[in-house]
C-alpha cells in the first residue's frame, strides 16, 4: 500500500502499475490509516476517497459510448485529427503546447478506447466510426 501526499493520476497509476494494493493520502487521520491497514490485511484495496472518485470517473470516461462509438475527449479528438494529417508526436506536442509525454498518454488512451494498437489503425477505426473525417488533403502519401 502506498501512503503519499501525491494526489495526481500519474502517481496513482504508477503505484497500481507496480503492484500497490492501495493508495492512501497522508492527510488521513490515525483512525483512517488504521482502517486502511486492516482493510489491506483483510484482502481489500484501500484507496483515499478523492483518489477513488477520480479513479471511478476516469474508468467511466474510458468506457462511455454514444451510439456504440467510444466517447473521446476534445483533446483526444484533436490528437486523432493530427494523426490523420500525419503529424509526429513532436509536432502534436508543439501545436497543442503540451509535452511529448502527454501526447503519448493521449495516444495510449485513444488506442485503448478504440481497441487498436497503432496510429494507422486508430485513424482507420476513428474514420469508420465517424469520429473524424478524412479528406484527400489530410491523408499522407505512401
Amino acid at each position: 500500500m502506498i501512503v503519499t501526499h501525491d494526489e495526481d493520476q500519474t502517481s496513482l497509476f504508477q503505484a497500481l502499475g507496480v503492484g500497490a494494493k492501495g493508495y492512501v493520502l497522508k492527510e488521513c487521520n490515525a483512525d483512517e490509516m488504521l482502517r486502511s491497514l486492516y482493510q489491506l490485511i483483510d484482502g481489500g484495496s484501500p484507496i483515499s476517497p478523492r483518489m477513488a472518485r477520480w479513479l471511478v470517473a476516469n474508468f467511466q470516461d474510458k468506457h462511455q459510448t454514444i451510439d456504440g462509438r467510444p466517447l473521446l475527449s476534445k483533446q483526444e479528438l484533436e490528437m486523432l485529427r493530427m494523426l490523420a494529417k500525419g503529424c509526429s508526436r513532436e509536432e502534436m506536442a508543439s501545436v497543442s503546447e503540451i509535452s511529448v509525454n502527454t501526447v503519448a498518454t493521449y495516444l495510449k488512451r485513444i488506442y485503448k478506447k478504440l481497441g487498436v494498437n497503432s496510429k494507422n489503425e486508430a485513424v482507420f477505426e476513428a474514420a469508420q466510426l465517424g469520429l473524424i473525417s478524412i479528406d484527400r488533403n489530410s491523408v499522407m502519401k505512401l
